[in-house]
This record gives structure tokens, C-alpha cells and sequence, in this order.
């Protein structure tokens, strides 16, 4: 875990930016003024395809996927129970992981916009925004950051965690605008979300469990 004083400053601060953030995005989603953002970053994307980017996007894909995540999930909760002993922290990574889709499947159904009639490299069902591959990817491995935080040795180590996650995070997203099933603004609003989902999820952790030190 993140282990100073700033933190829970720090922490309501991202809280407060993805939720603004969040609104944001929703409010031009809904009033339908996301075309500075989404068929010029669609463009840019697709731009480069190519038959090996298109296999790697739709590993990506499905890696982001509920089922093959929480599968993921499941394994690493295990191996961190038997190897860092971890307890209460694994209430924590389920908790987010599992209701990252839950929280999706709500916000999807009060916005019910339907995905993009673009090109397309693979086929999605259900509404577009936000995305809930954005939502699975910032959940899963914002969590994990966390979690493996205070593991990490020295700076260099944390630095190197935290650059994994979020490459993770912005290739899961980037995959499903390369394959023409997201607009660029279902990403970006599945990010501030699930963002968001993390932080209350990590405030009621830390005042119920406290951290670690």
C-alpha cells in the first residue's frame, strides 16, 4: 500500500477528479459533443492496422474481458494469500473486481448508447459507454498497484509497478478503439469511473482495516 502522510489527501483528490471527470464526460456523451474527441482519435488508431496488431488487440481484449479477469483475479488471490498472507486485503481486490461490472452494467443501462457504426475488427454486444473493458482494466490493476505497493522495493520498484498498470490500462482501452467496438470517449469515461469505483472502495478499506504499515 501507499505508505505516507499525504496519502489520504492524495487519495480524496483522485476520488474527486475521476468523479468530476466522470460527469464530465457523461454530460458530453449525453448532450452528444464528443466529435472533437472520438472520430479523429478513432482515425489515429485504426490507422495503423495490421494483422499481427489486430491478433495482439484481440488478446488484449479478451484478457479485459469479466470472466478471463476475475478468473486472474481468483489465481492471484490465492497465490497472495499462501505467498504475502494477505486476509483483509483480499475482501478489498474482490470487492473492486467483482463490482467494477456490476457498476458498468448500471451506468450502461442509464445511458444505453449504442455502439459505433464504424469499421470493425470484432463484434461486441450490449451498449457502448462506458466501457466496461475500461472499467475491468483500471479496477484490476489499479487495485493490484495498490495492494503490491509496499512490496516494491525502493523507488525504481514502485515506479516500475506503477508504469505496468497503466500501460495495461491504456492498451485494454486502446485495443477496443483499434477493433471499432468503443468510441474513445466510452474509455475515457469507463476510466474516471472505475477510477473513481477504486478510490471508495479503497477509503472504506482503509477506515474500516486501516493499512499496514
Amino acid at each position: 500500500m501507499i505508505h505516507t502522510e499525504r496519502w489520504p489527501r492524495i487519495r480524496w483528490i483522485l476520488g474527486a477528479v475521476s468523479l468530476a471527470g466522470f460527469i464530465i464526460m457523461s454530460l458530453l456523451v449525453a448532450q452528444h459533443r464528443t466529435d472533437w474527441l472520438d472520430p479523429p482519435l478513432i482515425d489515429a488508431v485504426q490507422a495503423g492496422e495490421h494483422p499481427r496488431i489486430t491478433q495482439a488487440a484481440q488478446v488484449l481484449s479478451y484478457i479485459g474481458s469479466v470472466i478471463p479477469m476475475f478468473i486472474i483475479c481468483l489465481i492471484l488471490a490465492f497465490m497472495f494469500y499462501i505467498r504475502l498472507r494477505f486476509r483483509t486485503e483480499l475482501l478489498l481486490m474482490l470487492a473492486v473486481v467483482a463490482g467494477s461490472p456490476i457498476l458498468n452494467s448500471l451506468l450502461k443501462w442509464q445511458f444505453q448508447r449504442e455502439r459505433p457504426e464504424i469499421y470493425r475488427l470484432a463484434e461486441a454486444a450490449g451498449y457502448s459507454y462506458p466501457s466496461g473493458h475500461a472499467m475491468s482494466s483500471v479496477s484490476f490493476y489499479g487495485v493490484l498497484a495498490y495492494l503490491l505497493w509496499r512490496y516494491m522495493p525502493g523507488r525504481a520498484g514502485k515506479l516500475i509497478l506503477l508504469a505496468a498498470a497503466i500501460v495495461m490500462m491504456a492498451a485494454i482501452g486502446l485495443s477496443r478503439i483499434y477493433l471499432g467496438v468503443h468510441y474513445p470517449s466510452d474509455i475515457v469515461g469507463g476510466y474516471f469511473a472505475a477510477a473513481f469505483w477504486l478510490t471508495l472502495c479503497v477509503a472504506f478499506y482503509e477506515r474500516r482495516f486501516g493499512r499496514t504499515s
